[in-house]
Parts: C-alpha cells; sequence; structure tokens
C-alpha cells in the first residue's frame, strides 16, 4: 500500500507558528520596505509610486483620475490619499483641477516631473519585483500570481 503523501511541518516564525494571514502581511511589508529603499534615489515613497503609476494607468486608459477614483481603485484610505496627493502637488508631480464630468470631484494629473519620477521610478519597482518574488524561481511567481488573481477576483465584493 503506498504511503501517503505527507504535508511539510508548519515553520515556526519568531513569534510562533503563523497563520496565513500573518505571513502575507509580512510577506507584503518586507516587499514595501524593499521597494521604499530601491526608490529612495528617485525621492518617491511605495505609495507615492502606486500613485503616480495608478494616475499614469488610469489615463492610458481613457479615464479621468480623481482622488475618489484613486482610493477605489488602490483600496487606500481616502484620508490617506489625500494626504500623498498632497505631498505630491507640493513636489510638483501631480496637479489637481476642477473635473470635467463630476461637479464635486478633483482631477489629478501628473506633470511633466511626474511623469519623469515615474520614468526613473518603473525600473527600480521592476528589478526590485524581480529580486524579491523572483526568490520563488518562475514557476513560484506564475503560481503565486495565478493564486493571487484568484484571490483578488474571489473577494472583489469587499
Amino acid at each position: 500500500m503506498p504511503k501517503k503523501a505527507s504535508s511539510p511541518p508548519p515553520r515556526v516564525y519568531m513569534l510562533g507558528r503563523a497563520s496565513f494571514g500573518f505571513k502575507a502581511v509580512h510577506v507584503a511589508q518586507r516587499w514595501q520596505r524593499r521597494l521604499e529603499k530601491a526608490l529612495e534615489p528617485v525621492g518617491l515613497t511605495h505609495l507615492q509610486f502606486i500613485l503616480l503609476a495608478t494616475i499614469d494607468w488610469l489615463e492610458r486608459s481613457g479615464e479621468v483620475p480623481s482622488q475618489a477614483r484613486l482610493a477605489n481603485f488602490t483600496l487606500f484610505d481616502r484620508m490617506m490619499i489625500s494626504k500623498v496627493l498632497t505631498l505630491l502637488t507640493q513636489k510638483g508631480l501631480v496637479e489637481r483641477d476642477t473635473h470635467p464630468s463630476i461637479p464635486k470631484a478633483k482631477r489629478v494629473d501628473l506633470t511633466a516631473d511626474g511623469r519623469r519620477a515615474l520614468e526613473q521610478a518603473r525600473p527600480l519597482w521592476a528589478e526590485t519585483e524581480q529580486r524579491y518574488f523572483g526568490q520563488v524561481g518562475a514557476e513560484g511567481m506564475a503560481q503565486l500570481g495565478a493564486l493571487l488573481d484568484d484571490l483578488l477576483e474571489m473577494s472583489a465584493d469587499d
């Protein structure tokens, strides 16, 4: 009779056996710290980079980005988005003006300096992502990506 394949024993971490959520948070925090360090030469934080990249993506998709749309798209707290956009405005990387179709909303646009900062930051982000997540190999990255896609699709209404 063939033996059943057994699961590897759970790893023990500094705080004991970790739940999946604990591990996910720690992976995200470690990724964020690496990205923060990589973006230092451009003078951006990970959140600033994400907002610049999201504004660019929405514009390329034919949308007029607004603060509310950025919050809904990124799932970041609206107050945090507001504070970061204020800082990006002060740095001259974005401009806020009247939205053409939503009277109470402000449109958010990248400035020329914002586009330059994003162009400088993108390769740093890509290299950091590859270095960190690439530790599990190409197959591992593909599997992890597929699992994350599944989770995102299954929890889309949250």
